[in-house]
């Protein structure tokens, strides 16, 4: 507990939110939560299973932009698709690394819990 005026912990002014969507979710779901993550998996398998099929049939190492001439030739869709593809890694790869540093954070603030 903190007085008057008496600046709060380092564990208190960087803890995290009560509530998040992702924690509410899986309250609201219960133990049935792994149900949301079979449409997942089937859909990656699909998607895998895909690109794997493209790579047999068209070997390049241009991965799924070779893949996009194939079917569309050189184009406006190609061009477009290609673009999206690029801006989704830029953010997945950006969201990557701030999900590193809560990790770590929470890793920081586990210790400083452990010894107060």
């Amino acid at each position: 507990m903190t007085g008057r005026g008496a600046a709060p912990s380092a564990s208190a002014r960087w803890s995290e939110p009560a509530s998040s969507p992702p924690l509410e979710a899986g309250a609201a779901a219960g133990s049935a939560v792994w149900l949301s993550f079979l449409p997942a998996r089937c859909r990656g398998e699909l998607a895998g299973y895909a690109v794997a099929e493209l790579g047999a049939r068209y070997p390049s190492s241009g991965g799924i932009l070779a893949f996009l001439m194939q079917g569309y030739g050189r184009g406006h869709v190609t061009a477009v698709t290609s673009w999206l593809l690029y801006f989704a890694a830029v953010i997945v790869t950006a969201r990557g690394g701030s999900l590193v540093r809560k990790l770590r954070r929470r890793t920081v603030l586990r210790r400083l819990r452990n010894l107060e």
